[in-house]
């Protein structure tokens, strides 16, 4: 089941899905997605994928699952396909295990809610 699904900024090619079973996939509309997949597959989270969304440079992808974490990820890495994206900074310190946690950028990025 998808739980998040977001476009990149500026590129309607790029969006990214977070599921129920912790992946992360970033997909590009111009293959074919039915026989190729997804352009990287990321086994993000240990339980479910509440939000995946891209910051506005589309150089950063974060994450918020029912793990109780928080992931920013360096996603400059997977371009051409060649690395698996870098975890810049996890936050795991809040005590919402079991429930359904958002986060998003503001502030021009400076913050998280």
């Amino acid at each position: 089941t998808i739980n998040s699904l977001k476009f990149a900024n500026h590129n309607e090619n790029y969006f990214v899905s977070g599921a129920r079973d912790g992946f992360v996939k970033i997909w590009d509309s111009r293959t074919n997605m039915s026989k190729d997949g997804a352009s990287l597959v990321l086994e993000a989270h240990g339980k479910k994928v509440n939000m995946a969304q891209f910051n506005m440079d589309n150089t950063q992808l974060l994450t918020a699952a029912r793990d109780s974490s928080l992931k920013i990820w360096d996603i400059r890495t997977i371009s051409g396909g060649t690395k698996e994206p870098t975890v810049l900074k996890t936050f795991n310190k809040h005590s919402c295990v079991g429930y359904n946690i958002s986060a998003k950028y503001f502030g021009k990025e400076k913050y998280i809610l």
